[in-house]
């Protein structure tokens, strides 16, 4: 790869969301977390949609989401490998509160906030914006969207490892890490300075 455009998606990646949720849905302890074996937190604790649905809206209304401790300690580093970040979530809503967090460590012109619409599957659309903006590296924790976008891109994709994103199958182009510290050391690889 001569230069990279790195994208990455927001909630789980960036911020822990997914704890929160948890959190909200009156779970006191992150063990719960474990038990997500699929995207679907109501599936996977037998909740129904629509407490998990509010729980998520809560969740995202909130601006004091914490960074991925890993992100948030190899962020610098990062930004002078790539320049640029962009930011591809499916927040349907609270795309603002995204931007707010998302300013306590970039500048306004070191990322691009996008949202992406869904597929009527719910998947996000993700792989429709990164080939309108070039990217050819993407971080994400959903499997079914890693996939997607490998399918109709020429996107590498970096699959941030989540209990809900265990799968046995893995495509070209699909690397797997369990920390944004591996992550660097894959640019660092890569990146040509």
């Amino acid at each position: 790869m001569n230069r990279i455009i790195f994208g990455t998606d927001l909630d789980d990646c960036i911020v822990e969301t997914a704890s929160e949720i948890i959190k909200e849905l009156g779970y006191g302890s992150k063990e719960i977390l474990s038990r997500i074996g699929s995207f679907s937190i109501s599936e996977s604790l037998n909740i129904p949609r629509e407490l998990v649905n509010h729980a998520i809206d809560k969740t995202l209304e909130r601006t004091d989401l914490k960074f991925n401790s890993s992100f948030y300690l190899i962020y610098p580093v990062l930004m002078k490998l790539v320049g640029h970040l962009y930011v591809i979530t499916s927040r349907r809503s609270h795309l603002e509160n995204g931007r707010t967090i998302l300013r306590k460590l970039f500048r306004e012109d070191k990322f691009t906030l996008i949202n992406s619409d869904r597929y009527g599957n719910g998947i996000p659309r993700k792989a429709e914006v990164i080939r309108q903006y070039g990217i050819n590296l993407f971080v994400e924790d959903r499997f079914a969207t890693a996939v997607d976008i490998i399918e109709k891109t020429n996107c590498f994709v970096i699959l941030l490892a989540k209990p809900w994103n265990k799968r046995l199958t893995q495509p070209d182009r699909l690397i797997r890490v369990s920390n944004w510290y591996e992550i660097l050391d894959f640019l660092r690889k890569v990146v040509k300075l």
